[in-house]
């Protein structure tokens, strides 16, 4: 059984007792950060994660950062300030591989180091706001098209180089649930895209892995004609749906609420109803990020439980 929580910069600030505002913007601190993590709560694999803005910042967002609180954007890009940006190479991108190096450096060649990314559609709305963004998908689709096609070019160049460094991208798409867009705009404006990449992920010989957040029971169709090797939600009404996804693994599901307000008992509730309803293989995991002061205590009971 494949066991690990996914964990961002906002917990690591937490478990090194450190300034948020430093961890998220250092790549030696983040591969402490997940080095201890992977140690404390003994994951089968590491996510090199920091927040949901690395993409947009290296695409030319410009941020504001905080101490205790996680980077905000300071001004977004106009639609006619998308180009093609080297985002491997942009922003804090280099300190998520210096990260990853450590990591690997330390556990090894063959141990899971998997690359954070965001999806076209997720990028478009967070480099230009995502509420305006959203608006364009009935209001003015081909721009919405347009600023995710130029998006996608980018993200096929950020696979690429993840994968050629010996990482597995691991594409987020946080802005592409059921719940910000539905089945209908999904299938137009994300589906397509989160192909390309996929196929472009198996040309470089590695593994096509999607999380998604919020409701996906809507989405099940989609997701299973994209015939995924991975696929990590929090929507566990969606298992049943996507139980016969031929060949994808599925990941995650755990509340992320029980790590700050649960107890032990009902995280060992939740991993084994995780197990009746999962199919096999599946990966055990947080249907998300854990909250920033999840109580580790808590995380341990969710890797200790069978």
């Amino acid at each position: 059984m494949v066991k690990g929580p996914m964990i961002a910069a906002d917990h690591l600030e937490v478990l090194l007792n450190r300034n948020l505002g430093e961890v998220c913007r250092k790549g030696k601190l983040l591969a402490e950060g997940l080095l201890l993590a992977r140690e404390d709560y003994d994951s089968d694999f590491i996510i090199v994660f920091s927040d949901v803005a690395v993409d947009a910042e290296a695409f030319g967002v410009e941020l504001e950062y905080f101490p205790h609180v996680n980077p905000q954007p300071l001004k977004h890009l106009n639609s006619d300030e998308f180009k093609i940006v080297d985002i491997p190479s942009s922003g804090r991108f280099p300190e998520l591989f210096r990260a990853g190096e450590i990591c690997r450096k330390e556990l090894g060649d063959d141990f899971p180091i998997f690359m954070s990314m965001k999806e076209p559609f997720t990028l478009a709305a967070m480099a230009h706001n995502p509420e305006v963004f959203l608006s364009y998908l009935i209001s003015d689709p081909s721009r919405a098209k347009d600023m995710i096609e130029i998006c996608c070019d980018n993200q096929l160049n950020t696979v690429k180089t993840i994968a050629e460094a010996g990482f597995i991208p691991f594409i987020g798409a946080p802005i592409s649930s059921a719940d910000m867009i539905g089945a209908k705009y999904f299938s137009e404006f994300v589906e397509p895209y989160l192909a390309r990449l996929r196929d472009a992920v198996r040309e470089s010989g590695s593994f096509a892995c999607l999380h998604i957040c919020g409701n996906v029971k809507p989405l099940t169709e989609r997701l299973k004609a994209l015939k995924l090797d991975l696929l990590s939600i929090e929507d566990r009404g969606a298992v049943f749906e996507l139980k016969n996804s031929e060949k994808t693994i599925i990941m995650g599901v755990i509340s992320t609420n029980l790590f700050i307000f649960g107890d032990e008992i009902q995280i060992q509730d939740a991993v084994r109803d995780t197990f009746e309803i999962m199919p096999e293989p599946f990966v055990l995991s947080t249907g998300c990020d854990i909250p920033a002061k999840a109580k580790p205590h808590l995380v341990k009971a969710m890797m200790e439980a069978d």
